[in-house]
């Protein structure tokens, strides 16, 4: 067996040594880039003097959100091409059976860390005008379980707030099923995945402006919020509405864009330019 026609790594240290092999072998080599830090600004300084070549040398640079993108220029000069992460549209689908309409059930899904900022949520469920309609599903793990459960008691919205373990896909998608409307306020994401597997699961989105969240709500998926007021608003704003936001259509959205047929299909031409070049 001889060598590949491409390698095709994934963030710049795969890119490091992407780079290092097509040199060796004449391999062309692109990269995609998911890496938290550029979003974050941590970039530790004896990376950032590599980082220009490693990309220059490449012959594509994905990003997986415009925003991530963007920081990519800043820190490069590269203009990154965008090509979103996929989602399983096998698995993450709109339901089937309609759910009562009370109570009001919001969902969202991420570690319990700072910068998922599960407080906001909290605080945003504590200023709403009609609270006790109101369920809240937090799903994931971390290391402040503890800290949220105590922050729900001191808001007095223990009664409205259920954290769920960690689940697999199938079972967050069935989670979805289960609810109305899907809330998130991570203050950094390089996409945010649990956003597109919501629409897929035909539920709008109120989120913070995160990852892909306003490419999502640009195309009529829900609102962007920015403070723990803004969120409560929203939610109040959208709830009358909800069904105004037909799971179908929201499925749609994420069918066109982020389907495994869609990312395949715009790989597979990107993997051809390279390869005739």
């Amino acid at each position: 067996m001889g060598p590949p026609d491409l390698l095709h790594a994934h963030s710049f240290v795969g890119g490091y040594v992407a780079k290092y092999l097509s040199k060796k072998y004449s391999i062309p080599y692109i990269i995609t880039e998911h890496y938290g830090g550029f979003i974050k600004d941590k970039i530790p300084k004896h990376w950032q003097a590599d980082l220009k070549n490693i990309y220059q040398s490449a012959s594509r640079v994905i990003a997986v959100s415009t925003s991530l993108s963007q920081k990519l220029s800043q820190y490069t000069s590269i203009d990154a091409q965008v090509i979103p992460n996929m989602v399983n549209t096998d698995i993450f689908f709109p339901r089937k059976k309609l759910i009562p309409n009370l109570p009001i059930r919001l969902i969202s899904v991420g570690h319990l860390t700072h910068t998922k900022n599960h407080t906001f949520l909290l605080k945003a469920i504590s200023k709403l005008s009609t609270p006790f309609n109101i369920q809240l599903s937090i799903i994931g793990k971390g290391p402040l379980l503890n800290v949220l459960q105590q922050q729900t008691k001191q808001l007095g919205i223990e009664q409205q707030v259920n954290f769920i373990p960690q689940l697999s896909p199938s079972e967050i998608a069935h989670e979805m099923h289960k609810s109305h409307l899907f809330i998130f306020a991570s203050k950094a994401e390089t996409f945010g995945i649990v956003l597109i597997e919501a629409i897929a699961c035909g539920l709008p989105i109120i989120s913070t402006p995160c990852g892909i969240a306003e490419e999502l709500v640009a195309l009529g998926a829900g609102k962007i919020v920015k403070t723990e007021e803004e969120m409560a608003n929203a939610i109040m704003e959208i709830l009358p509405q909800i069904h105004t936001f037909p799971p179908s259509q929201l499925h749609e959205i994420i069918q066109k864009k982020f389907s495994k047929k869609e990312i395949v299909q715009f790989l597979n031409r990107l993997y051809k330019e390279v390869i005739k070049h």
